[in-house]
Parts: structure tokens; C-alpha cells; sequence
């Protein structure tokens, strides 16, 4: 940081050039202002795709001070700007909306100041703050499709004319702009109607020269960190298949990006990851339908004679296929969870699989949609003993999702280029109803395209797609695979289906219902004691699935009698209030009890056969349960 007198040298000998041409000096976009305003000259959404030029510079200021001067933000200028206003009126200042959510600004920021007594924090570009007026009360975030005036005199009708922009902390330099981002900046723009970005157009413009463009990524790559090396360079591969550069530039750009890092990685590893994203890219294009100009649809049909045999690969011999989806089953309490954290990390740690010499190493992706991975499964995996690959274990953050998740295409080209980008050998998605909020999972025509969809993704990426499901709620179960919740397309998509049912004395069974691809493997158990997870060879002689059909055959009492009653009703009637229920019931042919028709209608509540509205009078209406299990 320069000292103040220093500075105050400097101000002494600026101009509007000088100071515009010490932004460019930095990588970050200039542009002229009328005098006194905020009002650019000339069209400046040109610039924000468009690299400044010193040329430019001197036809804008051949009179130094013939402008006030402003930069772009964005992606361009690689730089955000917090944009805090003092209270006006009743509106309270920026810095009280600050402090009152406990925000912690950088302290070693290039910081300036309006002359109305306003702050310009400076930090490096960040694509998840988006240009947003009033992210809070009295703050705003400049950053794509945005400017901020930086120098120059501002008009005020009491006290005149003011150059008083002023720089109060730091100073042109990029030293001075830190990566910096706070979720509660980011949480608020995304309620605004804010210009969005994503980390796919980091670089906006397509006429841009291959130097231009890594020149940019270079500037991206300044701050990137141990753990974010691989992430960062799949990005930037992606970034310069899309802009044009052909895979062996691309792969010479990325060894140079490679080499600017602290702890740069290997060139071999550099080159597996840049082959990576081209083929990812080049796999999303191939996806994409074509239609001749006959309105006919390409479709690929081929003679068996031509199609090469290839034989099905596992990571674990007759239990997970490479590139298959797969269901693993049981009823909620059977740990379910417990096991397969310890399967994945087996994978992550290189360990053997249980009651097996088969060993894999790699990343897993873990989706969770109801054990919180701070307090749940941090802590579960550290039970389990697997403290030094947890680098290999990658977990979603469901608990702060803000985007309702849904086994559609973006979430599947998402998961596809997540795949691919890590390298991953297994996803696991804990439970398979966590990606499935609006779909009645009873239908087949609802759900046998989006597991069909996944499908596609785990063959193409050869993952193997692990999808945790509960048993289902119905009264009899017709066959092992109609124990699984939902519709009938689970067992006829999937091709292998693994169930999880307890023994005795804490076991817990782990077993093949279903396997289209290779015979059945030989059932094991475990349980999770103070130890952590304890594995044993099943029982040759004990029928698993005979036993779990009838462990969860539900004998026939009074209860069953009026939930099946129940249901005949409200198919016929639709909905009834609950009054007009329970005279039906009471009823011929039906006569239930006031108490049967209580515990019945508690069940087929508890099973999610039937659900209600409570109306304004404080009457419940029931109906069935079109998401249900029956």
C-alpha cells in the first residue's frame, strides 16, 4: 500500500486520462463520462465484450480532462464492485444493512469513495454476485452488464462543483482487488431482477483472438487454490472448446495456465483433463437431435451384425456395473446409509469391498436429500474411518439448494459434466425421491423417461448410478421387485436391483432381488456397532427374499379393512368432507365402528394413501393420495 503522502503526490498529477490509462494498465475497461455525470459517452455495452484499447483512450481524452472517466465490471475488467450508499431520507445506510447481517468486508481492498460519502469495495470477479440495485438496503453489486464511475467532478447544487473522488484505501493495482464472496450478497441478488451469469460465459466474446482468451483465463487463474486445480482447468477447457480452439491448443494453453499455479499438476494430468472436457463437449453436441428438412428425425438404427459385443465392467463383481443405474432398496432404520458411506469409502480410499479381494480407487458424488452433511455425514465417514481420502468424497449441499432439483435436462447434463469433470466412478443420489418433487413416481409413463435419461448419462460417462429407494407402503407385495416404492418402470429401467432387510440381532442383509447382467451375487451382511461397520458372509441356507416378503406382508386386521374402504369411497365420491366420510363408512355395507374408522383412517394417513385440506371453516376434506403408494 502506498503511504499517504504518496498518494496524495498522485492525485496532485492525475487527470482523467492518466487515471483511465492506469485502469488499463490493470487488464480493466475504461470509459469516458460526461463531465459531472454518470452518463457514459458513447455506446458502452460495446465494451463490455470488447478489450479497451490505448488508442481509444487518447481519442477520448486528447483534452486529458475532457471526460470524467468510468470502468466496466464484469467478466471483461475480471472485477465486482460493492457498491454502499449512505443513508438518504429514511432509507439507512449500506454499511448498517452490512453490519446487521454480520458481513465481514476485505479489509485489503482497493476502497473508494463518492462525494456524497458512498464506498466502492473493489475484488476480484466473481460470477455468482450478480449486478443487483438494492441486494440490500442501500447496497448494490456491480458486475456483468454494469459500470461505476471512478473519477471525475460531480455536480452539487449547494456545494458546486467537487473532484473529490477519492481512492481511501489501496490503489490501482490488482493486488488490491482479493477474491472475495459472501452467500448473503449472492442469496439476495437472485430475488432481484438481476442480469444472471454462469461460470459458462466467463468469456463473453466470440470474435475474441485465442491470445485474448487466455489472456483472460489467465486472469482467472490467479487466485485459484490447492483443490480447485482440477475443477478450475476443466472449466477453462470447456470454455476454449466453445470459443473455437481446436483440443491440441487448447491442451498447450492449459499447460501454460497449469504452470502459473503455486502447486501446479502434472502435465500428464493436465492433458487426461483438457481430453476430458473436449469430450464431454463433443458428447452434449452429439446429443442433440437432428431434423432434415423433411421434418424427419435422425434415428439410428443398426444391424446386430455390425454392433461390436462388449462385455459388462464392474467396480464390484455381480453388485455395481460400470455404467449402469442400479436401485439399492430397504426399509427406513436398516442403515442403508451407514453402508453405502462405507462403500464409497472403500472406493475413495482404494480399501477392498466387503468380503472381497475387488478394489477400485476414485471420486464419488454423493447426493443427500435428508441427512445434513455437516452434523450427519461428516461425521458418519469419520466413524467409518475414512479421514484421509475425504478429498474423494464429494457431497451435495442439499440444506442450501435454493434450486428445487428435478431429474430433468439440466439437471442431467449438470450431473453429466459434474461426472466427467471429476472423474468420478460412482454417483449416489440418497433417496431417488429427493430428485423426483413433482412427479407422481406410481407412473410409469412419469418416471420410465427420467430414469431413462439417467440412464444415458451413467453409459456414456461409464459411472455407476446408485439410486437409494424405501420399500414400498403397499398391503401385499405381488414380488421382490414390486417391493420398491413407485411404479413398476424401477424394476424394468434399472439392471440390478440390491436390498437391504434386517436379521436378527442388529444384521442386517444385503442381497440381489434382480440382476439382468450377471448371475446373483452371494448375499452379505453387516451392522454398524461403536466400531463403525462390521461386514460377515450371508447365510447360504436362509431365504432372504423369501423372508423379506414375508416380513413385510402385512397381516389382515380391522384397520385394513377400512383403509380398503376408504380408498373404494373417495375413487368413486373424489373427495369428501370428513363427515360424509364417516357416515359412508358407518354405513352399509361397510358398519365400521367409530374407533375401526379412527385407527383405519390413522393408517392409510400414515401410509400416504389419502392426505387432506383443512378449509377456512376448520372442516378437513379428504381425497386420495395421488403420490401414494397404493
Amino acid at each position: 500500500m502506498t503511504s499517504l503522502a504518496n498518494q496524495e503526490n498522485r492525485i496532485k498529477t492525475e487527470n482523467s486520462k492518466t487515471v483511465a490509462e492506469d485502469w488499463l494498465k490493470i487488464g480493466v475497461n475504461p470509459i469516458p463520462l460526461y463531465k459531472g455525470t454518470k452518463k457514459p459517452h458513447g455506446e458502452w455495452k460495446h465494451w463490455q465484450n470488447n478489450k479497451v484499447k490505448q488508442s481509444n483512450i487518447d481519442e477520448w481524452f486528447k483534452d486529458p480532462d475532457q471526460y470524467d472517466v468510468g470502468i466496466i465490471t464484469g467478466s471483461i475488467s475480471h472485477l465486482s464492485v460493492i457498491d454502499i450508499d449512505v443513508a438518504k431520507g429514511n432509507k439507512k445506510s449500506g454499511l448498517d444493512s452490512i453490519n446487521e447481517l454480520g458481513i465481514t468486508l476485505p479489509n485489503n481492498s482497493l476502497i473508494a469513495q463518492s462525494p456524497s460519502g458512498g464506498t466502492h469495495v473493489f475484488v476480484n470477479y466473481d460470477w455468482r454476485l450478480e449486478t443487483t440495485v438494492g441486494v440490500l438496503e442501500g447496497v448494490d453489486i456491480r458486475s456483468d452488464r454494469a459500470y461505476v464511475k471512478v473519477y471525475g467532478n460531480t455536480v452539487n447544487e449547494d456545494k458546486g462543483s467537487s473532484n473529490n473522488w477519492k481512492i481511501i484505501n489501496g490503489r490501482i493495482n490488482r493486488n488490491y482487488f482479493p477474491t472475495y464472496f459472501n452467500y448473503a450478497f449472492a442469496k439476495s441478488s437472485k430475488k432481484k431482477e438481476a442480469v444472471g451469469v454462469s461460470n459458462s460465459n466467463i468469456i463473453h466474446s466470440s470474435n475474441q483472438s485465442n491470445l485474448e482468451i487466455l489472456s483472460e483465463l489467465k486472469g482467472a487463474f490467479k487466485d485459484v487454490k490447492e483443490g480447485e486445480r482440477n475443477d478450475s482447468l476443466f472449466t477453462a477447457s470447456s470454455i476454449m472448446r466453445r470459443k473455437g480452439i481446436v483440443e491440441y491448443l487448447a491442451k498447450e494453453y492449459a499447460l501454460e495456465l497449469n504452470s502459473g499455479m503455486d502447486d501446479p499438476l502434472s502435465e500428464s494430468e493436465v492433458r487426461r483433463t483438457v481430453e476430458s472436457a473436449y469430450s464431454y463437449s463433443n458428447k452434449l453436441d452429439k446429443d442433440e437431435p437432428i431434423i432434415d428438412e423433411n421434418g424427419m428425425l435422425k434415428i439410428d438404427l443398426v444391424p446386430l451384425s455390425e454392433v461390436q459385443h462388449k462385455r459388462v465392467e464392474w467396480l464390484w463383481d455381480k453388485w455395481f456395473p460400470k455404467g449402469k443405474i442400479i436401485i439399492v432398496a430397504g426399509v427406513e432404520g436398516t442403515g442403508k446409509t451407514f453402508a453405502l458411506l462405507d462403500i464409497a469409502g472403500r472406493i475413495a480410499s482404494g480399501k477392498k469391498f466387503p468380503i472381497s479381494n475387488q478394489k477400485t480407487e476414485g471420486k464419488i458424488i454423493y447426493f443427500t436429500f435428508e441427512d445434513g452433511i455437516e452434523d450427519t455425514m461428516k461425521e458418519r465417514v469419520q466413524m467409518l474411518g475414512y479421514n484421509d481420502c475425504q478429498h474423494n468424497l464429494i457431497l451435495h449441499k442439499w440444506d442450501t439448494q435454493k434450486t428445487v432439483l428435478s431429474l430433468d435436462t439440466p439437471f442431467l447434463n449438470t450431473l453429466e459434466f459434474e461426472i466427467q469433470k471429476h472423474n468420478a466412478k460412482m454417483v449416489f443420489i440418497d433417496p431417488l425421491s429427493g430428485l423426483l418433487p413433482d412427479t407422481n413416481d406410481s407412473k410409469e409413463t412419469a418416471v420410465r423417461p427420467k430414469l431413462q435419461g439417467l440412464g444415458k448419462v451413467a453409459q456414456r460417462t461409464g459411472c455407476t448410478i446408485v439410486l437409494v429407494k424405501h420399500f414400498s407402503k403397499r398391503t401385499e407385495m405381488i414380488s421382490p421387485t414390486h417391493a420398491v416404492s413407485g411404479s413398476i418402470a424401477y424394476s424394468g429401467v434399472v439392471r440390478a436391483m440390491h436390498y437391504m432387510d434386517k436379521i436378527e440381532d442388529g444384521w442386517v442383509g444385503l442381497f440381489t432381488a434382480k440382476n439382468n447382467l450377471s448371475t446373483f451375487a452371494d448375499p452379505i451382511e453387516f451392522r454398524v456397532s461403536n466400531y463403525g461397520m462390521e461386514w460377515r458372509e450371508g447365510n447360504s441356507e436362509y431365504d432372504y427374499v423369501g423372508e423379506l416378503m414375508n416380513r413385510h406382508r402385512k397381516k389382515h386386521s380391522k384397520s385394513d379393512e377400512v383403509v380398503e374402504a376408504i380408498m373404494n369411497i373417495l375413487t368413486i365420491e373424489g373427495e369428501l368432507m370428513n363427515e360424509a366420510l364417516k357416515e359412508k363408512l358407518k354405513d352399509k355395507p361397510y358398519e365400521f365402528s367409530e374407533n375401526a374408522i379412527r385407527d383405519g383412517k390413522s393408517q392409510a394417513l400414515a401410509d400416504e394413501l389419502i392426505d387432506y385440506d383443512v378449509l377456512s371453516s376448520g372442516h378437513k376434506k379428504y381425497y386420495i393420495n395421488n403420490e401414494g403408494d397404493f
